[in-house]
This record gives structure tokens, sequence and C-alpha cells, in this order.
């Protein structure tokens, strides 16, 4: 079992770095498809939705079976995607990519927006007045969010 570990962490330290991984695919991005936004240089983010957290070597085609660690069978995809893709051949990985890039995908800003109002931290902004609004930012704006929460909380089940 060692062995395994240690073969297995070396194999993924000796694998291309994710600038390679995107250098070597901005060459074929016809692969990949356009996004919604047009025909897009890759960068540091999920070549399927866009998106800049979590982001991961990935092989196209299962290392088990090919072996295969080469530039030609890497892509850079956030965990989300990385999963939803797990189960597709090397056509189907391709017809799956393009069309998440065509009718997906998020540039890293949008990613962050959507974060901010799946968690509810953008409506809870938009109730503030505007004295407390103005005090705002996204940074201090979760720790309040947080707070009011975990306090609301405390309080019921004080109760």
């Amino acid at each position: 079992m060692d062995e395994y570990v240690s073969n297995r962490k070396l194999r993924w330290k000796m694998m291309p770095q994710r600038k390679k991984i995107i250098e070597h695919w901005n060459q074929y991005r016809d692969l990949l498809g356009n996004t919604k936004y047009g025909d897009l240089k890759l960068d540091d983010s999920c070549f399927a939705c866009g998106d800049i957290l979590r982001l991961e070597r990935i092989h196209i085609e299962d290392f088990a079976v090919t072996k295969d660690d080469s530039l030609n069978n890497l892509n850079v995809l956030c965990a989300r995607c990385h999963v939803e893709s797990e189960h597709y051949t090397r056509e189907g990985y391709f017809n799956w990519i393009r069309y998440k890039r065509m009718d997906e995908y998020l540039d890293g800003e949008d990613h962050y927006y959507k974060r901010l109002e799946m968690s509810g931290l953008l409506s809870w902004a938009s109730s503030l007045n505007d004295e407390e609004a103005s005090k705002w930012t996204p940074e201090t704006g979760f720790e309040k969010f947080f707070d009011v929460k975990i306090k609301r909380n405390e309080n019921r089940n004080q109760t």
C-alpha cells in the first residue's frame, strides 16, 4: 500500500502543471468549442464552466486504462465539472465540454456573484439601509452576514 501511495504522489508531481496544460490546449481550442462569449483564450479557469476555484488537472481518458499523462489526455476542470465528466469516453467528453462551454460558461467574476447570491449574501446586502450599505464590501459583508446568522441560530437555540 505504501509503495502505491508513494508512486501515485510521485506520478502526480511529474504530471504537467496547469500552466503547461493551458498553453497546450490554447492551440486546440476548436476541440473544446466556443463559449457563449465567443472564442476565449484559455486561462487559469475551468475549461468547461469558467470557474476559478478548486481547479484540478484531470485525465480526459481514465489513467487506469490508458496510463497516459500526456498533455493530450489532460484538461483543467473545477471539482464540480470533474465529477460531471468522469463517465464520458474521449468523444463524449469533448461533446460534453462543448455543450458546457456554450450553455453554462461564466467568467470568474460572474461565478463569484453567483456564489454570493446562492449564499443569501446578496439579498441580505440589498436589505441594508444606505448608511450600512456604504460601509459594505464583500469581505466585510461575509463577516457581518455570518455573524448575524450565528446570532440568530444562538437565539433560536436558547428559546
